[in-house]
């Protein structure tokens, strides 16, 4: 009997004693993790345009968090960058208008910047030049997040080439730049809307102002616009350029442009573009007097001339002050198959005594093309 008490005894105070560990492990609360550190970010926009991400100026975000960023700048205006003067935000790249920010270490407000696009830009008189359709193009290799300064960089390869499309073009899969430059042609003055869309980062300038900024590194494709006036007096012709990189994105560049006051819708810039013509240059090159002939008042001047690629009448001037003024001396334009002329210089005309006269030979306008003689005097009458 003693032995069973003991052995009760036992089993009973095991049980107490699993009982008492059951009730201490039931009695231990689960581990709860802190809340998340959250910040506010606030999103305004400078003058010139608006915020389009987030939904509301001001946002609660987790610190370390990416959140989007989206500013659209206004007609005649385009994107500057983001600036934030708290310190407290990660811009992933401050001059993108699309981009995302992490905040770090407490409240931030970031600000977009817009600048606004040039006015009253003039156009170019390209009507002494030769030209034809499509555009010139540079081909750079290289890695940048931002545009970088093209015109300090040697190009891989250049040429001509149809149109402003990237995918045309010969080019690696990815970290290249290309810029493309032309003449753009508009049939009437008016407001033009002007749209560059990129991925990654990609300008357009007129006559070499900045119109559309849309650049820094862009994940997918991002649009950008600008309004500008372009007048067409004294011509209807001005000078564009595109300039374009890709970091990593799949290569995508489209340029287009909309007139609504004269029916032109968003349409891909292509047949309004022209650039120098790559045929023969025409060439005039005046081969008498050759140069350092001693003429007198009555000599007759044998002029002659070359006229390769003729492409117009041409007409025959003479200078006695270095170039400072000139004067016709051929009674009219002599057809471009024409090439020699004779001249008597007049016996009474003292104001052409001179020890620095030549011959000028011009193309009849529009063109602008001329040769010139070497220098040659003209003295008084023979005795």
């Amino acid at each position: 009997m003693k032995n069973t008490a003991i052995a009760m005894s036992c089993a009973m105070a095991l049980c107490f004693s699993c009982l008492a560990v059951f009730i201490a492990c039931s009695d231990k609360s689960p581990v709860t993790p802190p809340p998340p550190t959250t910040y506010q970010l606030t999103v305004i926009a400078s003058a010139g345009g608006t915020i389009t991400a987030p939904a509301s100026p001001t946002v609660t975000v987790n610190k370390d968090a990416a959140t989007t960023i989206r500013a659209q700048a206004n007609a005649g205006y385009f994107f500057s960058e983001w600036t934030d003067t708290s310190g407290n935000a990660s811009i992933a790249y401050k001059n993108s208008a699309y981009t995302t920010v992490k905040l770090v270490s407490g409240n931030a407000v970031l600000q977009a910047g817009f600048i606004p696009v040039v006015s009253g830009l003039t156009p170019i008189d390209i009507s002494a030049f030769e030209k034809e359709a499509g555009a010139n193009f540079s081909y750079f290799k290289g890695t940048w997040t931002a545009l970088p300064d093209f015109h300090a960089l040697t190009p891989d390869t250049s040429g001509p080439c149809d149109s402003l499309d990237v995918m045309a073009l010969p080019h690696q899969s990815h970290n290249f730049g290309v810029v493309f430059t032309a003449y753009l042609s508009i049939p009437m003055a008016y407001d033009y809307t002007f749209y560059l869309r990129s991925s990654d980062g990609s300008q357009l300038l007129l006559n070499d102002s900045v119109i559309i900024n849309n650049d820094s590194i862009h994940s997918s494709p991002v649009e950008d616009s600008a309004t500008v006036y372009l007048s067409d007096y004294p011509a209807p012709t001005y000078q564009i350029e595109v300039r374009y990189f890709d970091a990593g994105s799949s290569p995508s560049l489209g340029v287009g442009y909309a007139c609504s006051d004269i029916g032109i819708d968003k349409q891909t810039i292509i047949g309004a573009l022209s650039r120098p013509s790559t045929a023969p240059v025409p060439k005039i090159s005046v081969t008498s007097p050759a140069g350092g002939e001693a003429y007198h008042l009555g000599d007759t001047i044998h002029v002659r001339w070359t006229y390769r690629n003729a492409r117009g009448q041409v007409f025959a001037s003479l200078s006695v002050d270095s170039g400072k003024t000139i004067s016709l001396i051929s009674p009219r334009a002599f057809p471009a198959d024409t090439n020699w002329y004779n001249w008597q210089i007049p016996l009474g005309a003292d104001t052409l005594i001179t020890q620095s006269a030549f011959i000028e030979v011009d193309e009849y306008p529009p063109y602008n093309l001329f040769g010139k003689s070497n220098p040659f005097s003209i003295a008084a009458r023979r005795k």
